[in-house]
């Protein structure tokens, strides 16, 4: 079969993918080889599969493409000697314990119990399914939030615009204004967007973990900024209002809160949580 050349529109995690099936390929005529004469009736659906996973991903279908491997690779397991269905056993159950809980765990460990010597083939493929159907569930939802994310841009730049338009407005009648004069808000929209910018770029370097896996393309990266600067305002005036013990003694506290709220994305969540608290007990 003729390899797919790589074009300008793959990234890190098609080619991931296209080497994960073209392994799986490569498993599969082995083993086929080595079972020679014999019926290997578990061959035509592991291809199938295989095949279905590599036009998905030709139609930038990604998420199919992971699902039709997944399958081809349990169709494999039909294959596998006695070692090798133990040793996959002892693997499902290792990353069971660290990645599941709930019911899915409760049922992989009652399909491969600790104490058992070699499961059976049925009892393999249906943990891995149980194992493969989580992950595929927690992807979808990435993706699915990944594609509200990218409509976000457009709502967080009018809000951006409308701070500042108001700020200029009531700059007129200082007394009357809740927010900083135009100047200050700007910057402390630059500085909150400045942090994330930074936050975006220690992620990218694997310093830091906090962006979500969501945020892949430009469109999804250009939200972080816009969150950070929105961030940035709203600690400046729970800052500013005394709610909670935090001192905001001249612009240069200020503008040091402004790029710590655009830089963490749990710092603002957290701030919030407890001036929620200081507005209850007061009330």
């Amino acid at each position: 079969m003729a390899q797919r050349q790589p074009n300008s529109h793959d990234t890190p995690r098609r080619r991931r993918l296209l080497g994960q099936i073209e392994g799986v390929r490569q498993d599969l005529e082995r083993r086929v080889e080595s079972a020679g004469r014999s019926a290997v009736p578990w061959k035509p659906y592991a291809e199938a599969s295989l095949a279905t996973a590599s036009q998905a991903v030709e139609d930038g279908d990604d998420q199919g493409a992971w699902m039709h491997l997944h399958r081809a690779k349990r169709f494999l397991y039909e294959s596998y000697d006695d070692d090798e269905r133990l040793a996959r056993a002892r693997v499902l159950r290792a990353e069971t314990d660290e990645k599941l809980t709930g019911w899915r765990k409760q049922a992989v460990t009652a399909v491969l119990p600790l104490d058992a010597k070699t499961p059976g083939t049925g009892a393999l493929v249906l943990a891995q399914f149980l194992l493969d159907e989580h992950f595929e569930n927690v992807y979808f939802k990435l993706e699915m939030l990944g594609q509200r994310i990218r409509q976000l841009p457009w709502l967080l730049g009018a809000i951006v615009i409308l701070l500042l338009l108001g700020a200029w407005w009531l700059s007129a009648d200082p007394g009357s204004s809740i927010l900083l004069p135009p100047r200050e808000l700007l910057l402390v929209l630059l500085l909150g967007a400045a942090g994330a910018g930074v936050s975006i770029a220690l992620s990218m370097k694997q310093l830091s973990g906090r962006i979500p896996e969501v945020l892949r393309g430009w469109t999804e990266t250009s939200v972080r900024p816009l969150v950070g600067a929105l961030s940035a305002v709203i600690l400046v005036v729970v800052a500013q209002s005394g709610l909670l013990p935090i001192e905001a003694r001249g612009n240069s506290q200020l503008y040091a809160y402004a790029v710590l709220g655009g830089f963490s994305d749990q710092l603002l969540v957290r701030l919030l949580a407890a001036a929620g608290k200081a507005v209850t007990k007061e009330g």
